[in-house]
């Protein structure tokens, strides 16, 4: 009977123990990062949210200036990627950082704590973004020299009034998307040389678009706006118009 009770006694100290242990790292870190926490390359273990985000942020600043060439064929550009669009925000990466052994059940959160202590944590930098419409602007002295623009398919009236279609041509586009993946990486140097990809680009109007209009032979037959006697021609060159514009 003592013997059961000392082993009672023993495994409610143990049980008080591991409770207190677990409860002290709980409220040492409250307010605070896990040790053994990174960001990319960025150690923010120990830190508080506001702390960690400006150490983020300076790094931020260099990766947003660091100087990035652009090059198209023969020709190059100088720019950053603050100048091409691209923003981060550190305020989404600090909170998942921040998260950790804080959420979650008690198996989860002591499983967080354990790898952050032995091994370390690394949160990858996921946010990352860019305005292509920026730069597509500010790449535009690079990108007009290379190839031609697409084409759209349109209509011609002959001074008999008849209609034919000059078929519309594709041209060539900056494929920035794909141009663009090293630019994402959160990793120095953070200077980089970036090649132009090109794609196809099918014009807005189409042959195929004009085509499938039936527009064919004279204006007379596609509507009964136009009249072949109209001295002014300009109301059915405006017909014609009409008719590609789909109003």
């Amino acid at each position: 009977m003592q013997k059961k009770l000392l082993l009672l006694g023993i495994a409610a100290v143990l049980l008080v123990v591991v409770v207190s242990g677990v409860s002290f790292l709980f409220l040492s870190y409250k307010d605070k990062i896990l040790p053994g926490v990174r960001v990319e390359w960025i150690d923010v273990g120990g830190l508080t949210k506001e702390e960690a985000r400006k150490k983020i942020e300076l790094s931020q600043q260099e990766f947003l200036s660091a100087p990035i060439e652009v090059v198209a064929g023969e020709n190059k550009l100088e720019t950053t990627r603050a100048e091409l669009g691209f923003s981060m925000d550190a305020e989404k990466v600090v909170d998942k950082c921040y998260l950790l052994g804080k959420s979650g059940s008690l198996i989860k959160r002591l499983d967080q704590f354990w790898n952050a202590y032995q091994h370390q944590i690394e949160v990858p930098y996921q946010e990352v973004k860019v305005d292509y419409s920026t730069a597509e602007k500010v790449l535009e002295p690079l990108t007009k020299s290379i190839g031609d623009q697409p084409q759209n398919a349109r209509l011609v009236i002959d001074d008999r009034d008849q209609i034919s279609i000059i078929p519309g041509k594709p041209g060539l586009t900056a494929d920035l998307e794909s141009s663009f993946v090293d630019l994402f990486s959160f990793n120095k140097p953070f200077t980089a040389t970036v090649e132009l990809q090109f794609r196809e680009k099918e014009p807005e109007v189409t042959t195929e678009d004009v085509q499938a209009m039936g527009i064919n032979g004279l204006l007379a037959t596609y509507s009964t706006s136009f009249d072949a006697s109209n001295i002014n021609r300009s109301h059915n060159i405006a017909v014609a118009s009409k008719a590609l514009n789909n109003s």
